[in-house]
C-alpha cells in the first residue's frame, strides 16, 4: 500500500466519498427543513464527479479514473441513498417486488451515469492537455 499511485487513488476515493456524504447529509437536512427539492443537490454531486474526474486524470489512466468513479458512485448510490432515506427525502415507498426492481434499476442507472461522468471528465482533461507533461498541467 506504500505505492504512491495506490495512495493517490485511495485519497481520491476517500475525498469523493466524504464530499458526496456531506452533500447527501446537508442536502437531506436542507431539503427537509427548507422544503427545497432534494434533486437540486444532485447538481453539487454532478460537479463533484466532474471536478474529481478531471483533476484525477492528471496522472492516472482512464481505466483508473473509471474504477475510482465506479467505487465513489457505487458508494453514493447505496450508502448515500440510505443516508438520505434515513434523513427524509430519499425514501422510496415500499410495495413488494416493484419496489425492489425500482431500487435496483435506479442504483444501476446512477452508478453507470456517474461513472460515465467521471470518465468523460477525465477524457476532457486528457484531450485538453495532450502533449503536456503531468507537471505542466498543475
Amino acid at each position: 500500500m506504500s505505492d504512491p499511485k495506490t495512495i493517490g487513488n485511495v485519497k481520491i476515493i476517500l475525498m469523493g466519498v466524504v464530499i458526496v456524504t456531506v452533500i447527501d447529509v446537508c442536502g437531506s437536512l436542507i431539503s427537509r427543513t427548507a422544503h427545497i427539492p432534494y434533486a437540486w443537490f444532485g447538481i453539487a454531486t454532478f460537479l463533484t464527479y466532474v471536478t474529481l474526474g478531471y483533476r484525477g486524470a492528471r496522472d492516472r489512466s482512464l481505466l483508473a479514473i473509471a474504477v475510482i468513479g465506479l467505487i465513489v458512485c457505487t458508494f453514493d448510490a447505496t450508502v448515500g441513498w440510505a443516508v438520505s432515506a434515513l434523513l427524509g427525502p430519499g425514501r422510496v415507498p415500499s410495495s413488494g417486488a416493484a419496489h425492489k426492481i425500482a431500487i435496483v434499476v435506479t442504483t444501476v442507472t446512477s452508478v453507470g451515469t456517474g461513472t460515465l461522468i467521471w470518465l468523460a471528465s477525465a477524457i476532457s482533461f486528457k484531450y485538453l492537455h495532450r502533449g503536456s507533461t503531468p507537471s505542466s498541467t498543475s
